[in-house]
């Protein structure tokens, strides 16, 4: 998986969310279990992939976006 950001806030998340949606990856919204938790993040995850090098493709195509993505084992 290539994450993408880590947001407190969901409107932030949700707008990441869709734009990778509308650049055809394979988008995941991961929500804290408990939204009010100060330490909670809500996460957009890219993949997952294959092998690494193919995340590493991706992770790459991300940056370009403007995207700060890095890669989660």
């Amino acid at each position: 998986m290539v994450q993408v950001i880590a947001s407190r806030s969901r409107k932030d998340a949700q707008a990441v969310f869709h734009a990778l949606k509308l650049k055809r990856y394979r988008v995941t919204l991961l929500s804290p279990r408990d939204p009010t938790d100060r330490g909670a993040f809500f996460r957009v995850q890219v993949g997952p992939f294959p092998s690494r090098k193919k995340a590493e493709k991706a992770r790459a195509e991300l940056a370009q976006d403007g995207f700060k993505p890095f890669i989660k084992h």
